[in-house]
């Protein structure tokens, strides 16, 4: 009976866990694209 106690306890935890990996995974890929975009700007003004 333990284990199944222990087994609920931990799944409690996997939603919370699961949200900050998806929001810290949208966080990087948002930064990515946001540094990709800003060398590309910078890359223009040089060739200018």
């Amino acid at each position: 009976m333990d284990f199944f106690q222990n087994l609920a306890w931990a799944c409690w935890w996997d939603v919370p866990v699961l949200l900050f990996l998806i929001g810290a995974t949208a966080w990087f890929l948002v930064t990515k694209r946001k540094l990709k975009r800003e060398k590309e700007e910078l890359k223009n003004q040089m060739t200018k």
